[in-house]
């Protein structure tokens, strides 16, 4: 805040410093008693990529403080709102993926055998993995 010296049998004008009592001067910060006063973006963690190879994506809570409290976007100023949302793994290869037993894949494709861990690695391109 700012704090100036002013004269009370003048309208409250701003005078110079050197006509006020330095001893009775009030801070020109303050704390607000139950926290940070500042208002403020909160980021969460990133979360884990959604693939393990190529382009993925992670999101992360990003929330507006004011006083410790939650408080709408338009609060912390909506342009300066850090992302929610990123792009991952974008460098990192798939294995080529294909089937190893070519003429047992193709019997379970569009099976629930497909859902089984085993199958989807040993059966690759059968069952729609990348």
């Amino acid at each position: 805040r700012d704090v100036r010296c002013i004269d009370l049998n003048r309208n409250n004008q701003t005078v110079l410093d050197t006509f006020c009592d330095p001893a009775t001067r009030p801070n020109e910060e303050q704390s607000c008693g139950f926290g940070p006063c500042a208002t403020g973006w909160r980021k969460g963690p990133w979360s884990k990529c959604s693939r393990t190879c190529q382009t993925g994506y992670q999101r992360r809570l990003v929330e507006c403080i004011q006083m410790g409290l939650v408080v709408p976007d338009s609060e912390c100023g909506i342009s300066l709102r850090p992302k929610s949302e990123r792009f991952c793994n974008g460098h990192i290869h798939c294995f080529p993926c294909k089937d190893d037993y070519p003429k047992f894949c193709p019997r379970i494709m569009g099976t629930p055998d497909c859902m089984k861990e085993e199958y989807r690695k040993a059966c690759c391109w059968s069952c729609g993995n990348d």
